[in-house]
């Protein structure tokens, strides 16, 4: 059996106990390609930051502390998760590229928040005009670097995407179908 095989079986195996236990299983993914790559003869002081993390997950997994996973904050408030500001930040970017086609704002804020409520994500459910609107004048004043929300606003208005399809077509696609901030980019290479 081949090297990457057997990284592969211990994958499977990591995604299948990720399912049950995400750290569990995020720290067994970790210690197999940790495994691969020193079998493999990197460096292990290259490996440093890999087994960091690996040993967070281990300390978050037996309940105790790590400063890697303590939670910053932002202004007095913790920051959004990855994945809930990447969504904020897309509705965000829709609003605005609505009310730059043409929409009143209030409007706008309306039809993204319907499109946002048939997204596969659970605090979608609630979203309503207001708090569309907020996530919007949140995005345009947000910190550049730490709000994940005003970092993905930014690139899709900025886009020169938005300028070659038009604005609408640009928010449709994002209230159609939400991804990762690259989604854009991958759209017009398709």
């Amino acid at each position: 059996m081949e090297e990457t095989d057997i990284l592969a079986a211990e994958l499977k195996a990591a995604l299948a106990q990720y399912r049950a236990d995400p750290q569990l299983g995020a720290n067994a993914a970790l210690g197999s390609v940790l495994m691969f790559l020193k079998q493999r003869g990197v460096d292990p002081g290259l490996l440093e930051p890999i087994l960091a993390v690996q040993i967070m997950f281990a300390d978050l997994s037996r309940g105790a502390r790590n400063a890697m996973a303590e939670r910053a904050k932002l202004d007095h408030r913790p920051p959004d998760s990855y994945i809930t500001g990447s969504l904020k930040g897309q509705a965000a970017a829709a609003m605005h590229l609505m009310i730059q086609a043409g929409m009143g704002k209030m409007d706008a804020a309306t039809y993204v928040a319907q499109a946002v409520r048939k997204w596969p994500w659970g605090a979608a459910k609630t979203v309503n005009k207001k708090t569309v609107a907020g996530w919007r004048d949140a995005a345009m004043t947000g910190l550049d670097v730490a709000d994940m929300d005003r970092t993905l606003y930014l690139g899709i208005v900025q886009s020169p995407l938005v300028a070659e399809w038009g604005a609408k077509v640009v928010a449709d696609q994002i209230l159609d179908n939400p991804r990762w901030p690259t989604r854009l980019q991958d759209q017009k290479s398709e």
